[in-house]
């Protein structure tokens, strides 16, 4: 996500992020989703493949492994003992360094970009007026929260979006926010935190497997 993005997000739709902007994060979600099952598919054939001894039981035992991505420890810790044999008796460690907080809020991203439709998001306006005057009213230290338009003078919106003529009357600052509606968290601060948990995760396990 580049600071060109950010931008374009927060001149984008009313309500929703821009199509285009959608499609860089689905793009993101599933390149991470990969990350995190190829670095899962390495543990496996490097630690669990041993354990399956009909050969003919393989390449279906491979087709089953990615990262496991649920909603809590129990969960997480039930498919990661069917799927990575004896993986928590040899490697415990590989187990502890997967369970993580963000788990959780990137498995339901996933889940919903699985099915083409990104969680849904909602565009949030803070208008801070910190000072102003007009029409013989004066502001100080007001703040306007989705509030589409916060003054109106003279027929004329001030919405402290797009220009009007009488902008130069406050000194007032406006905060875009894209926040997943359903999760109540900001996309970027959200998306970017995915990004390091993983980044942390995998070099974490790249460390264990490589010893």
């Amino acid at each position: 996500m580049t600071t060109q993005d950010y931008r374009f997000m927060l001149e984008s739709a009313k309500e929703h992020l821009d199509e285009r902007l959608t499609n860089k994060i689905r793009y993101l979600l599933n390149d991470i989703e990969s990350a995190l099952d190829y670095i899962a598919f390495a543990i496996f054939n490097q630690f669990c493949l041993k354990h399956i001894t009909d050969s003919n039981k393989i390449k279906s035992a491979q087709k089953r492994v990615n990262f496991p991505l649920f909603d809590d420890k129990a969960y997480f810790d039930k498919k990661a003992d069917k799927i990575f044999l004896d993986l928590r008796s040899e490697q415990p460690d590989i187990i502890v360094t997967g369970v993580d907080y963000w788990l959780p809020i990137f498995n339901m991203l996933v889940n919903n970009n699985k099915h083409r439709e990104l969680e849904k998001q909602q565009r949030n306006k803070t208008t801070h007026i910190h000072h102003g005057q007009i029409g013989g009213v004066t502001f100080s230290n007001v703040k306007f929260v989705n509030c589409t338009t916060p003054i109106s003078y003279n027929g004329t919106a001030i919405d402290f979006e797009s220009p009007s003529p009488y902008d130069s009357n406050f000194l007032a600052s406006t905060k875009i926010e894209f926040v997943f509606k359903d999760l109540n968290l900001s996309v970027i601060p959200t998306l970017k935190d995915i990004y390091t948990r993983t980044n942390k995760v995998i070099s974490d396990l790249e460390r264990i497997i490589l010893n």
